[in-house]
């Protein structure tokens, strides 16, 4: 029997209505209808919970579903993929900004081509993150505490830029001051990117 066919079956052995389901799983009946109809299939976290609801084993709601078995299949395929990817971005998300650093106190001039490599990376690892609305508190605590953190560390050191000569000096320090303020906020949020990820802190996604 398929999942889809099983599903409506238990339920309606049970007894209740695709409404009750939903409130108790906590979704809307129309993704219970989705379940029932075949056009899509609970998470692996929503299959354990709809099991509890009905007091039935996984084994005996999947009826050896084959079908359904290649969708989970899929789905663990692309979440090693989205794993890999989120871990070798961070890393070398760390890579860079040690670079970083060393530039602001070795003066290696190659400020611009550090913060683009940052802002690319940052771009890549910020879509595999996918915070929740509970998550924006400790996301946004550890982005002060880094820009606090950079702030302290490097603003002393470069403000001390002085115009080029025959160079209009207003415009040479709005320009200045505007491209380190700019690295004090990429380098934070790269940083706060790249701590998300570590095991104790990570987003439950």
């Amino acid at each position: 029997m398929r999942f889809s066919e099983n599903l409506k079956l238990i339920r309606h052995q049970k007894q209740m209505t695709q409404t009750a389901i939903a409130d108790k799983l906590h979704v809307s009946r129309k993704t219970i209808s989705s379940w029932e109809n075949e056009r899509s299939y609970p998470d692996i976290m929503m299959l354990v919970k709809i099991s509890t609801v009905y007091g039935i084993t996984l084994d005996k709601l999947m009826k050896e579903d084959l079908g359904m078995l290649k969708q989970y299949e899929a789905q663990a395929v692309t979440s090693q993929r989205s794993l890999r990817i989120k871990l070798v971005s961070a890393y070398l998300n760390i890579g860079l900004l040690f670079l970083s650093y060393l530039n602001h106190f070795l003066n290696w001039q190659v400020a611009e081509w550090l913060a683009l490599a940052l802002l690319i990376n940052l771009i890549v690892l910020a879509t595999t993150l996918q915070p929740k609305a509970k998550d924006w508190l400790k996301v946004g605590i550890i982005f002060v505490m880094l820009l606090i953190l950079n702030v302290a560390i490097i603003w002393p050191i470069q403000f001390k830029g002085v115009a080029p000569a025959g160079m209009n000096v207003a415009g040479y320090e709005l320009g200045y001051y505007t491209g380190i303020a700019s690295w004090t906020i990429l380098s934070s949020l790269s940083g706060c990117c790249a701590a998300l990820v570590h095991p104790k802190i990570s987003l439950k996604n």
